[in-house]
């Protein structure tokens, strides 16, 4: 029993998962009015900056299954933010609208709302030390 404790609590992975849960429902409560998830911010943010990009090359970037990024971008593409057109052979490519660059124009306030509200609550210094262990984390071996 001692153990199955020491794992519950010791593990990097739930430790992880839960405070990304909690930073995701912080963007995603300063987000909600103008009616995009911090994901998809995200998301927008990205073509918005490298588009038109194709699926897999904003996947990469993203740090996504291109599967996953694909079933994201959907709603997406419903709303009108995006438009997801065929590039070379079977490459599909993903462009950000004006619909789509006025969300991110209204979200921005927003998402620096969520960020200033981080920043507060756990400091400039401890929120550096933070982005430098997840950098790291992201160069770890599969």
């Amino acid at each position: 029993m001692t153990t199955d404790l020491m794992v519950a609590t010791n593990c990097q992975c739930k430790k992880l998962r839960e405070a990304s849960r909690k930073i995701s429902r912080i963007y995603d409560d300063a987000l909600r009015p103008v009616g995009i998830t911090a994901n998809q911010f995200t998301m927008l943010i990205g073509i918005s900056l490298m588009g038109p990009i194709s699926i897999t090359g904003l996947a990469n970037k993203l740090g996504m299954e291109r599967t996953t990024l694909t079933r994201n971008l959907t709603p997406l593409e419903k709303k009108g933010l995006i438009e997801l057109n065929t590039g070379h052979g079977r490459t599909r490519n993903a462009t950000i609208t004006p619909q789509g660059k006025d969300v991110i124009k209204k979200a921005k306030p927003e998402w620096k709302t969520a960020q200033t509200q981080i920043i507060k609550q756990i400091g400039k210094q401890n929120l550096q030390a933070l982005n430098n262990t997840l950098s790291l984390i992201s160069t770890l071996d599969d």
